[in-house]
């Protein structure tokens, strides 16, 4: 929803190019997601 959001406070920029910016951080949510579920002592030893 952010995306769009940010197309409409910049319309100049293209979608494209704010979606190729927003990949490297949806990326690493993918990640942490995959460790949380290889490893979820990582989630139940923070308490």
């Amino acid at each position: 929803m952010n995306v769009f959001v940010i197309k409409s406070v910049a319309p100049d920029v293209p979608m494209g190019q704010i979606f190729r910016g927003v990949f490297p951080f949806v990326l690493s949510d993918v990640l942490r997601l995959i460790l949380l579920i290889l490893f979820p002592v990582l989630a139940l030893g923070l308490v």
